[in-house]
């Protein structure tokens, strides 16, 4: 399994790489367009994204979209445990 992931933070990133390392292979993503990318070529299995990529542009209408168009994929979002938010 593949999980295409949207989280920026290097905590987070290795805390889901050690979550995942017996159950699948994640490939991080910088910006949106590129999880969009690896769904629609059918390359992700799994999709964990925060509430924002990397330019600042907010994930819910992507995620809306992905899951209009590619419902058997689940969508996670990814919200680190801070007092400080993005």
């Amino acid at each position: 399994m593949i999980v295409a992931a949207l989280v920026s933070d290097p905590i987070s990133r290795a805390r889901l790489t050690d979550a995942l390392k017996h159950e699948a292979s994640v490939r991080y993503c910088e910006r949106l367009s590129e999880v969009t990318a690896m769904v629609e070529a059918g390359l992700a299995s799994l999709i964990v994204v925060e509430h924002r990529d990397r330019d600042g542009a907010p994930a819910l209408p992507v995620v809306r979209l992905l899951r209009d168009g590619f419902p058997s994929v689940p969508i996670v979002m990814y919200l680190p445990m801070s007092a400080v938010v993005s």
